[in-house]
């Protein structure tokens, strides 16, 4: 019973691309696959998850382990590896899931390797709605809500919406640093995060 829509124009398939995206559930992968492709960095939790946990692995999912500073070294290197091959890698710079009402500020350290390889920098805004068309928490997954409460808390929701934006790319360049970038992106993603509950949605 959960719909996803998709605004704004796709990242182009041909050329490896770093998609960055507000975070709020364990959901948000799957939205984000269902219209176009991509590796997805997660926490190593995840990779132990049922059901779950096996699919993620299963699309290639680079898994890091958020308890060791160093482990960020080992995942960029992986995902300049990627990103040299041709693949399209997806990340959520805010570090953690969120309630959805408000955007973190975004994390650089896992752009380096888009810089390096002057990859595309693809930004996507993600937002959970009922059936109303109003912003709802009925998937966020944080705080200390468990994998098992969060799935029945959407069992019992029916006419949820996961809207998905991608906005304008930005091309990395020598003349940008990997903080710059992250927070252009970041204040694309909060500026149209402010305003989405204005967007008419296309029937």
């Amino acid at each position: 019973g959960i719909r996803v829509e998709i605004h704004g124009e796709l990242p182009d398939s041909s050329k490896s691309a770093l998609i960055l995206a507000n975070h709020i559930s364990w959901l948000d992968i799957f939205a984000l696959n269902s219209a176009f492709t991509a590796r997805f960095v997660a926490k190593s939790e995840v990779s132990a998850w049922p059901i779950i946990g096996r699919l993620c692995r299963g699309t290639g999912t680079l898994f890091i382990n958020r308890d060791n500073k160093r482990d960020t070294a080992r995942i960029n290197e992986a995902i300049k590896t990627a990103l040299i091959q041709g693949d399209h890698i997806a990340v959520f710079p805010e570090g953690t899931s969120t309630d959805g009402q408000h955007i973190r500020p975004f994390r650089s350290s896992l752009l380096q390797p888009a810089m390096e390889c002057r990859a595309l920098l693809q930004p996507a805004c993600i937002q959970y709605l009922d059936d109303h068309g109003k912003r709802t928490n009925a998937a966020a997954y944080c705080d200390d809500i468990s994998l098992g409460e969060s799935v029945w808390k959407l069992l019992g929701h029916e006419g949820l919406v996961i809207r998905v934006h991608y906005l304008p790319p930005i091309h990395a360049s020598q003349s940008m640093n990997r903080r710059d970038a992250a927070q252009a992106i970041e204040a694309s993603i909060r500026t149209l995060h402010g305003s989405i509950d204005r967007i008419l949605v296309a029937p």
